[in-house]
């Protein structure tokens, strides 16, 4: 995972915002803290609340599952009129947010499905 971070999600991150994440070599230059990964599953956890991440600057979300096969739902973003807006992600999408920005996951299962709806 660490040649992913480092090569693609840390640059990516410092270009969509260069004033808080310069470049390397600064005093501003952001770097990972940690990774975290979290499985949503059938019979256990099925959501995370609507939250902001204020122990970052910035998040990389990266699906290890395909949305309509595996799951549905899955990650939001909540409008200022308290609608959600869904993000379909597949395996290896991801999605770059500030802090900032309120956000949960919702799984739901998928219609049709084998009934093993799971989200990584």
């Amino acid at each position: 995972m660490r040649p992913y971070v480092d090569g693609v999600l840390t640059p990516a991150l410092r270009a969509l915002w260069p004033g808080t994440c310069g470049p390397p070599g600064t005093d501003r230059a952001c770097t990972p803290c940690y990774d975290l990964v979290r499985r949503y599953e059938r019979g256990k956890r099925r959501s995370h609340a609507a939250h902001y991440d204020g122990h970052a600057v910035a998040t990389a979300v990266v699906s290890l599952s395909d949305h309509g096969t595996d799951y549905e739902g899955g990650l939001y973003v909540s409008t200022s009129h308290g609608q959600r807006e869904y993000a379909a992600l597949g395996r290896g999408d991801a999605i770059l947010h500030r802090s900032t920005l309120l956000h949960g996951v919702e799984v739901h299962d998928v219609e049709g499905g084998d009934g093993r709806t799971e989200r990584w």
